[in-house]
């Protein structure tokens, strides 16, 4: 018994785009939040309390993302990045690249 396949651009531009996959996209960013708040510092709290995950179709392809949105509130630093990357100061902790390593299926 022979198969045969016949590609549908269609078809996959279509799943692509498709409610359950974003769903699922969604569902995989939510446990890395979950990791990353986890293993998230606390000195105020705020940090661990800014991750977010955002869901849906951008330029037609399901999309989750997952950000910290923490700033100083007297300078703007970002000091996710800077615990993301660490500086002269501050010891390198990679919260959101040890949450994305936890995300795999």
């Amino acid at each position: 018994m022979a198969v045969s396949y016949q590609e549908s651009p269609a078809g996959i531009a279509e799943m692509l785009r498709a409610p359950w996959l974003v769903e699922a996209l969604r569902k995989v960013a939510e446990k890395g939040k979950e990791r990353a708040e986890a293993i998230t510092p606390v000195d105020t709290g705020r940090m661990k309390a800014s991750w977010v995950v955002t869901g849906g179709v951008v330029d037609g392809k399901a999309r989750a993302r997952l950000a910290n949105t923490a700033r100083n509130p007297q300078t703007g630093f970002p000091y996710p990045l800077a615990l993301e990357r660490g500086t002269r100061y501050i010891v390198r902790r990679r919260i959101l690249g040890r949450a994305i390593d936890s995300m795999k299926i």
